[in-house]
């Protein structure tokens, strides 16, 4: 995105991100994978967008905190025709 090659984000998105339902499974020893849902608006060229669904992310803990070992985005309508996501470029 800062490289200046990113056409299809010129003007850039406007983008909020909303999480919420947040489940923590603990999966071993300083490993955790998190549920959770989320909403991401998006304004563009004077239109608003919706998106939801949910992520899945594995965790590992580190000396300076907790890192992002796998992260997984599954919209609600992933079956669907999406005109464009380039805001998750």
């Amino acid at each position: 995105m800062q490289s200046g090659v990113a056409h299809a984000q010129s003007p850039f998105s406007k983008t909020r991100r909303l999480i919420t339902n947040i489940d923590v499974e603990k999966a071993g020893d300083g490993e955790a994978i998190v549920f959770s849902n989320f909403v991401i608006y998006e304004l563009r060229r004077s239109k608003q967008n919706a998106f939801a669904g949910h992520y899945e992310h594995h965790l590992r803990q580190e000396n300076d905190g907790w890192k992002i070992g796998f992260k997984k985005a599954a919209l609600i309508n992933n079956d669907e025709v999406i005109d464009s996501l380039t805001f998750l470029v």
